[in-house]
């Protein structure tokens, strides 16, 4: 080994790397940590002959982990994203990008990561350089919120005394919660949707028709401009096309479910989205006032429950094995759970509130 000429340069970078690899490979916790500051501490105490030692012993390490996560990038750039992550605090990655350029075998780390949708995304803590396990995934924060808010307004239902007068601030904080349910209602529909699209369209780009290509990716080839996709198409189409894309059959156009989203569901949705006093020239009705003024957490539990059975339906065909897919659908007291409950039970309709 050469100990002229840059020999500090390549210890500290030697140690910059296995730090950026345990970090990024959720492993720079407990001995690890211990070992990083050690070593620090030796580059400045040992003498050079056991620096030499103790610098083979390190770039063995670093290529023992960049063989057992499969590492693409060079160390260099781990080093880099590294300093990014600890300058922003918290970093994201997205999975498609960790397993295009950072490692090919990151289901060492996340053993379901053969099964995570490719727009998800691992956070970083690079303020405490801590590991945080776990995968930030669009639909579970959607549906996760959904079930929080829906949760709030039967706690408050729950104590309200029918025929009496319901002070406002109750009154605002349930009706607040309903609606909140509802808009992350879909919000989890449309990310669970589009993120099919997304999915597809990246991974089955080259084998997509045009008119698919163009469907999933809301654009006119023709024209060369955006073309935006309704919501009704895409709940029924999206995942047709997903499931052709994987010789899979996916027809929805029995789908309960969807057909009371679009329907009874979206007619809440753009009443709270697209709120209007004006009667409906067809009803003769204030329909869209209506609908707010007399929204409950029924309408939102009826919402939720075809949400829920929505997805499940599209994720067992899709992927047979939704529990592994889409696991934010079976959380304790949510999703499939929830759903079920709610089916089993039955609450009474609030039938008028007395307000102050």
């Amino acid at each position: 080994m050469i100990l002229r000429g840059g020999f500090k340069q390549r210890f500290s970078s030697a140690l910059d790397t296995l730090e950026a690899l345990y970090f990024f490979s959720h492993s720079l916790e407990g001995q690890a940590s211990i070992d990083i500051g050690r070593f620090r501490l030796a580059a400045d105490n040992l003498p050079r002959s056991a620096k030499a030692g103790l610098l083979d012993s390190i770039e063995s390490n670093i290529r023992l982990l960049r063989d057992h996560y499969g590492a693409i990038a060079r160390n260099s750039k781990f080093v880099q994203l590294f300093a990014e992550a600890k300058a922003e605090k918290l970093l994201y990655l997205p999975k498609e990008l960790i397993d295009k350029h950072l490692f090919k075998h990151y289901e060492k780390v996340f053993t379901r990561w053969p099964n995570m949708r490719l727009h998800a995304y691992v956070p970083f803590d690079g303020a405490n350089k801590k590991s945080l396990n776990w995968v930030f995934e669009l639909e579970a924060s959607h549906i996760g919120d959904a079930t929080r808010h829906l949760e709030h307004a039967q706690k408050i239902f729950s104590t309200l005394a029918e025929g009496k007068e319901v002070p406002r601030q109750i009154r605002q904080s349930y009706r607040t919660s309903v609606s909140a349910c509802i808009m992350s209602i879909f919000s989890f529909l449309e990310s669970y949707v589009n993120g099919l699209a997304y999915d597809c369209f990246t991974t089955s780009h080259d084998e997509l028709s045009l008119a698919d290509h163009d469907l999933l990716s809301e654009w006119d080839s023709t024209k060369k401009r955006q073309r935006f996709v309704s919501f009704e198409v895409k709940l029924f189409k999206y995942p047709r096309i997903v499931g052709e894309a994987i010789n899979v059959k996916l027809d929805l156009s029995g789908c309960k479910p969807a057909h009371f989203i679009t329907a009874e569901g979206k007619a809440i949705r753009d009443a709270l989205t697209h709120s209007s006093p004006y009667v409906d020239p067809k009803s003769g009705d204030y329909e869209k006032a209506a609908r707010i003024l007399y929204l409950t957490h029924l309408d939102a539990e009826q919402l939720y429950v075809a949400a829920v059975d929505y997805a499940i339906e599209v994720e067992t065909v899709l992927h047979q094995d939704p529990r592994q897919t889409a696991p934010w659908l079976y959380t304790e007291g949510g999703g499939e759970a929830l759903s079920t409950a709610l089916k089993q039970t039955v609450i009474a309709q609030p039938t008028y509130f007395i307000f102050p």
